[in-house]
């Protein structure tokens, strides 16, 4: 009974220790988790690696227009969701941008394709706000792949899905890849086509980035006739950056084709 009794003892002595050695590894993983979550999350697995090197800076000046996100795409949202998202727009607002992205791609599960496309575009935007242009350009290419399966795109999928891939040409373009950026620029324009009243500001901005595609690969006389289509929907008179880019690029196809100086 001696004996069982000692036991019995130092168990009841060491339980305290062993408690307190559980509740510190506890705190210990909670803070981890909490670190974790507050980062952005790493891109999906299997998904396809994105190389984006130096910007060309010299293409960059002749660009017009930026990343685009359109914050009236939520009005066309279930309530709840259009709630959710503009209280994350509130948070990137406050440049709360990793926090966006977390909870954000927590969001996506089980959504249909044209509100993970909207999610998309809002991670895509924050990516490009951290200076993170591969996870940025990976969001944009997802959101395109999502709404580009969609069969008889409304107007508002329509648009989404032109500034979705406006965006990722946007990126390929700055960063030295023109053929990659010409195929998400037409295909911004083709769906461009399906909005009955087209933002004219954006189509010019668009015209004018892909015909610098175009001169950029050598394709003189087809980029003089982008930069002058983009010319009837962004006013070149106006003291503005954009307009200034694209009497620029005009003057710039004269200098380089001859025959072109005669279509004008």
């Amino acid at each position: 009974m001696k004996k069982h009794h000692k036991k019995s003892s130092n168990l009841k002595l060491r339980n305290p220790w062993l408690w307190l050695v559980v509740a510190i590894a506890v705190l210990f993983a909670l803070f981890l988790l909490s670190r974790t979550l507050s980062q952005p999350p790493p891109s999906k697995s299997g998904a396809e690696p994105i190389s984006l090197k130096k910007q060309d800076l010299d293409t960059y000046t002749r660009m017009t227009g930026t990343i685009r996100l359109d914050t009236s795409i939520i009005q066309s949202l279930n309530p709840e969701l259009r709630k959710q998202l503009q209280q994350l727009l509130q948070m990137v607002a406050n440049r709360e941008l990793a926090d966006v992205i977390a909870r954000l791609n927590r969001m996506l599960r089980r959504r249909p394709a044209y509100e993970q496309g909207a999610m998309q575009l809002l991670i895509g935007f924050c990516y490009y706000e951290l200076g993170q242009p591969e996870s940025a350009l990976k969001a944009f290419k997802t959101g395109v792949m999502l709404l580009d399966t969609l069969q008889n795109l409304n107007p508002d999928a329509a648009r989404l899905l032109a500034y979705q891939a406006f965006n990722a040409g946007y990126l390929f373009q700055l960063y030295s890849q023109p053929e990659s950026a010409r195929f998400y620029y037409q295909l911004s324009r083709k769906a461009i086509q399906l909005i009955p009243v087209p933002d004219k500001n954006f189509t010019g901005i668009l015209l004018n980035n892909l015909g610098l595609t175009l001169e950029t690969t050598g394709d003189v006389q087809n980029a003089r006739r982008l930069y002058l289509e983009a010319a009837s929907y962004i006013d070149t008179t106006a003291a503005t950056t954009d307009a200034e880019r694209l009497k620029k690029n005009i003057h710039q196809t004269i200098t380089k084709s001859p025959v072109g100086q005669h279509q004008s």
